[in-house]
């Protein structure tokens, strides 16, 4: 009987203790509310220093090792925008070459290049930046360059002081100029993701002063040939034995600057090479074990600075 005189006191307790426990947690919400808001004053007016924000893998700037190192013995580019914005489209590239399971050592804590005090030293595989276009061989040799192209990591007359900075009158010489890759080149690299769209952020339209391509034997390298190559200034272009299919643009195949262009061995290139007609500049032509279609461009095998023609295994017709 006592217990259940007792008893019914019991709720009100609980009731009580309730009310301040729910009191007690919301004046302490409160104070963390304030707390905060006060924080968030003081890194805004500057009081308190806001964290750092962690820099992206994937731009460039002009102190990363990617872009700082690799000049030779003259002193580095007064303006290094260009090669920056080469740098930061590479990375992104890199990205999408690889795809899943892929690797390509190009990162910002990596040099590009090789200086030549230090030609040991790991660098990007596959690029180089060659002689300025603009630069006619007897200004190169003038200035103390060996007059062929030119490969930094290998030349150590490369970059005479002042002679390729681009406040020198010639905005592509430091630009990069020539990726090369292949299994045998590049034993480290793993391609097997797709070639960069042209709707990309980042794509191979924007390494304007590119000259040579070269991506070869990557059989799961696969996707389309992207249509803004032509944005480059493309002398060689060889993406032979991978896993490439669908129309070569024709933009693509008519670029007047090609000297060599080989596609052969992806097997699932196809659709009409009409486009290679307007291709004045070939030289080296081959196309051959793919699926390409369609009438072969008049007078084409008689051109006069074409040398090597290779069109069998396709479903082309004419001579």
């Amino acid at each position: 009987m006592k217990m259940q005189r007792r008893f019914p006191f019991f709720p009100l307790f609980r009731s009580r203790f309730s009310r301040r426990t729910t009191v007690a947690a919301a004046t302490t919400l409160t104070a963390g509310i304030l707390a905060a808001a006060a924080l968030a004053v003081a890194v805004f007016t500057g009081a308190i220093p806001a964290m750092a924000q962690q820099p992206d893998p994937l731009t460039c700037t002009k102190d990363d090792p990617a872009v700082a190192y690799g000049w030779g013995p003259g002193p580095p580019p007064s303006d290094t925008t260009k090669i920056v914005e080469d740098c930061t489209a590479l990375l992104h590239i890199a990205e999408t070459l690889k795809g899943t399971g892929g690797a390509l050592n190009w990162s910002r804590n990596v040099s590009m290049l090789a200086p030549a005090s230090n030609p040991t030293l790991t660098v990007w595989e596959g690029i180089d930046i060659g002689e300025d276009p603009n630069l006619s061989r007897e200004e190169y040799r003038s200035a103390g360059g060996s007059g062929g192209l030119c490969y930094i990591h290998s030349d150590p007359d490369c970059r005479p002081t002042g002679v390729f900075s681009n406040d020198n009158g010639h905005p592509d010489a430091d630009r990069v100029k020539n990726i090369i890759l292949s299994p045998v080149l590049s034993p480290a690299a793993r391609l097997n993701g797709t070639l960069p769209a042209a709707s990309a952020t980042h794509s191979f339209g924007d390494l304007e002063a590119l000259q040579q391509l070269i991506i070869i034997d990557y059989g799961q390298l696969t996707g389309g040939i992207p249509s803004d190559l032509t944005s480059t200034n493309l002398k060689v272009l060889r993406l032979s034995r991978n896993g490439l299919s669908g129309a070569v643009p024709a933009g693509v195949l008519g670029m007047t600057t090609l000297t060599d262009l080989r596609l052969d061995g992806n097997e699932e290139l196809n659709g009409p090479i009409t486009g290679v007609g307007n291709a004045t500049s070939l030289e080296h032509l081959d196309l051959q074990d793919n699926k390409f279609s369609g009438a072969i461009p008049t007078g084409l095998g008689s051109a006069s600075g074409m040398k090597w023609l290779y069109l069998n295994n396709n479903a082309l017709s004419g001579s």
